[in-house]
């Protein structure tokens, strides 16, 4: 497509206005070199009272618009009509062959041909006429796509959709993938592998295309053309039915039939005003000559047919025209000479001569006695007069006139007249008017059924890219020549193949600022990177086939497999094998009266809570899904409530003995523990509502650089209220254990375990700031989130470690150990302590 206007190059040239045929006009348009044309439209109906969208044929409608845009003022119709040989047919006929004439030309189809008269049944006699003469019975001729054009027409007309439209992705994609739509197109594959078609693609690209690897991807397919030495005007002859793309030539014994089917081809031309027009309001003033009928200039481009319901082509503008008898008259007598007629004169038929003359192209006619031998008398009153053509036969006015298209009305006297019927060989001196009357009717039939490519839509920019890629021209190459017998496919093989074709030919290329469409692949493990893939448009220049858009983004999630994620769960496995070998060791060392002070199930509960925050801080990276939400919330709760109880309860009990404020510590520990069982209690219940209530996921909007937005899910937080609740809990219970451990500061050190307790609480409070952090707080940042998991996992084994650590040194005689303690009471005598009592 030749460049325009280019302001950097002035050899370039800049025409105010351009005819283009309609697969380019929206190609034009969308590099914005041309001009929408609604205002000037508007206009037009404004000054003349007249709409240019009422003048348009129906389906012409469709090629010139894109969007609400008008993009040009149509002045051609293409209409592919069929021929058929009558010579070829008589012949066949003869030998015995059943078949009759295409209609109009019989009447073996009825009156409702398009169901009687269908593309099954032309191909059924492409394939007689082949056996008939041996030579192919069918032809596609034009010079461009018209193996396309052909295989539109018939899945139009077959019921089969040629191409559909994407809602969502706002893309054209091809429409006859369907299973039944594929079977529906089964009755070519007769034309084209028994060769009932004659050859017409470019036998040298079709030779390499055989010969070369096949093509492992669309961008690989090759690109067929017609072949030039076949498809050129001259070639004219064929041997059965032609599909017809040199429309309006009369060509002895090759006659115009009806199109099979409820559809035909429509294309067509188009005048455009350039973008860079200096003058496009005086444009558009001159493309308002077209639309006068009374013009001839529109006629004349077309042969038949025009864009336009009250504009003929030039072949028809007569034949549509309304004639007067004078005009028919002078018609008739178009030559000069001595033309017998005959005549019903008491029931008996008779011979007359009259002589026919023509002077300034109007016609007279006289009797001639000379050459007619019977009912002389009854010329006697107009032996010697002329008879001048008009609309009405008059004795005295010397007047003829027509009464049909090959009889005129004469005159005898005064009163009477006779209708004298021509014999000569009407169709030897109108063949041309004839045959263009009845070849005019057969193209308006044609143009009322016609449809453009794209039909039911308006037309779109990336028909020009579907036309050059000629997919339609693979798919029946594959048929004609086999090829896909070598490559053992199928015929819904090289169907999708063809649909695949299409497909990429109907994207578009993306830019910035258009509706672009896209998804993203999993994400990468090792950059956290996640590719980006366009669904309606082509990422790459057509040209240097580099990127227009971005192609990576950032994960909106750390994968397990990553660097960050394998790190946090080793973190994780290393510090629950290590609270595993503490599990064996205060398992083994059970009986030992430190492990004893502490207590052998509270340690434990302590490991079993850590490990669960471990798993709980695990599942805070990888993809979200709803149970994956709820279940680590549940562990991280129910984790941190038994990291306070189990170092807290026995805590404070000693602390409670050690001040004489309750001298029955067990009592004292049954109390605290169905205190805390009942909190636990209620923090379930609690969690448990939550659930109930919780959506699992929310949807959050991202930008994407300046393309568009996207959606990624994250954990919900359902009712935050709920999850408050239960963490304010654990945060008074938190700080009663640092308020009972400041009350224990002054136990001796054989209870060492006490006095940990208050480094112990202090940071078990930020051990479960960090848990509401991670939980409550909307972090966007994976950085964030990871530093923190991280952080939850060290801080969990770091007070196992202080709390455990301790004990762990005086089983292996690591420091001084003392196992009674003497403890004085404020009120009374000194009181010896037994640890066993606790």
């Amino acid at each position: 497509m030749e460049l325009i206007c280019d302001d950097k190059n002035s050899t370039i040239p800049c025409p105010d206005l351009i005819s283009l045929g309609t697969t380019q006009l929206p190609h034009r348009f969308n590099r914005g070199e041309t001009l929408n044309l609604n205002n000037y439209f508007t206009k037009y109906f404004k000054k003349t009272g007249i709409s240019i969208e009422g003048l348009i044929n129906k389906y012409s409608y469709f090629d010139y618009r894109i969007g609400n845009n008008w993009l040009a003022l149509p002045i051609v119709a293409d209409i592919r009509p069929l021929r058929f040989n009558k010579t070829t047919f008589d012949y066949c006929i003869k030998k015995g062959y059943d078949i009759h004439y295409p209609p109009p030309y019989s009447n073996y189809w009825g009156s409702n041909y398009q169901k009687t008269w269908t593309w099954e049944k032309a191909f059924e006699y492409a394939k007689l006429i082949k056996n008939c003469t041996g030579l192919p019975g069918f032809r596609i001729f034009g010079n461009k796509s018209e193996d396309t054009k052909f295989f539109i027409q018939l899945c139009q007309s077959i019921g089969v959709p040629f191409l559909i439209e994407d809602p969502d992705l706002n893309i054209k994609k091809c429409g006859f993938r369907n299973k039944d739509h594929i079977k529906k197109l089964e009755i070519i594959r007769e034309l084209f592998e028994d060769h009932n078609i004659e050859p017409w693609l470019y036998e040298p690209l079709i030779e390499k295309w055989k010969t070369e690897k096949y093509p492992s991807s669309v961008e690989e397919q090759p690109i067929l053309m017609l072949d030039p030495e076949v498809f050129h005007y001259g070639s004219s002859y064929f041997i059965g039915l032609s599909l017809d793309g040199y429309v309006g030539t009369v060509i002895s014994g090759l006659y115009y039939s009806y199109v099979p089917g409820t559809s035909s081809f429509l294309g067509g031309q188009g005048i455009v005003i350039t973008k860079k027009s200096k003058y496009p309001d005086q444009a558009f003033e001159y493309l308002e000559q077209f639309l006068n009928a009374t013009y001839p200039y529109t006629s004349l481009m077309n042969v038949s047919v025009s864009p336009y319901s009250n504009i003929p082509g030039k072949d028809c503008k007569l034949s549509t025209a309304k004639k007067t008898n004078k005009e028919l008259c002078n018609s008739l007598i178009n030559k000069n000479g001595i033309i017998p007629h005959y005549y019903v004169y008491n029931n008996k038929t008779e011979i007359a001569y009259l002589k026919y003359e023509v002077i300034s192209s109007k016609g007279r006619v006289r009797f001639n006695k000379e050459r007619t031998v019977n009912n002389i008398s009854l010329f006697t009153n107009i032996t010697n007069m002329y008879f001048q053509c008009d609309d009405y036969s008059d004795y005295y006015g010397k007047k003829i006139t027509v009464y049909e298209k090959d009889s005129l009305q004469l005159p005898l006297n005064e009163n009477e007249f006779i209708i004298l019927k021509s014999m000569k060989n009407y169709k030897e001196n109108n063949e041309d008017l004839d045959s263009k009357q009845d070849m005019c009717s057969i193209f308006n039939d044609a143009l009322n059924k016609a449809k453009p490519i794209q039909f039911p839509y308006n037309t779109f920019s990336e028909i020009n890219e579907f036309e050059m890629r000629s997919p339609i021209s693979i798919l029946l190459a594959h048929l004609y020549y086999n090829f896909n017998g070598t490559h053992e496919q199928t015929f819904e093989d090289i169907i999708n193949e063809c649909c695949d074709i299409i497909d990429d030919s109907f994207l578009p290329f993306c830019k910035e600022g258009s509706n672009v469409k896209f998804e993203f692949n999993e994400c990468n493990p090792e950059t956290e990177m996640q590719n980006i893939h366009y669904l309606n448009c082509k990422n790459y220049d057509k040209d240097t086939k580099l990127p227009i858009l971005p192609t990576i983004k950032k994960c909106t999630y750390i994968p397990y497999s990553n660097f960050k994620g394998k790190i946090l769960i080793s973190t994780g496995i290393i510090s629950s094998i290590i609270e595993v070998i503490i599990f064996i060791i205060i398992t083994i060392y059970r009986n030992e009266k430190c492990i004893h002070i502490v207590g052998y199930h509270y340690l434990i509960l302590l490991i079993l809570s850590t490990v669960l925050m471990y798993i709980s801080a695990i599942l805070w990276i990888g993809e979200n899904t709803k149970f994956k939400c709820i279940f680590k919330l549940w562990l991280m709760i129910i984790g941190i409530f038994g990291f306070i109880c189990s170092y807290s309860i026995k805590a404070n009990a000693i602390i409670t003995v050690y001040n004489n404020n309750n001298m029955k510590s067990v009592n004292k520990k049954s109390k605290d523990i169905f205190y805390y069982i009942t909190i636990f209690i209620i923090q379930i219940f609690l969690l448990s509502i939550w659930s109930i209530f919780h959506k699992g996921l929310n949807i959050k909007h991202s930008k994407l650089f300046n393309i568009g937005y996207y959606d990624y899910s994250v954990c919900s937080y359902g009712d935050k209220n709920i999850i408050t609740i239960i963490f304010l809990i654990d945060y008074i219970l938190v700080l009663i254990s640092i308020i009972s451990a400041y009350k224990g500061r002054n136990i001796p050190s054989q209870f060492n375990f006490s006095k940990n307790n208050l480094i112990i609480s202090i940071i078990t409070l930020f051990l479960l700031s960090l848990c509401y952090i991670i939980s409550l707080l909307d972090i966007d940042s994976l950085k964030g989130n990871y530093i923190t998991t991280i952080l939850i996992i060290v801080t969990a084994l770091l007070i196992n470690l202080i709390f455990v650590g301790s004990k762990l040194l005086i089983i292996f005689n690591i420091g001084n150990v003392d196992s009674i303690v003497i403890v004085t009471n404020r009120n009374s005598n000194n009181l010896t302590l037994n640890p066993d009592t606790f």
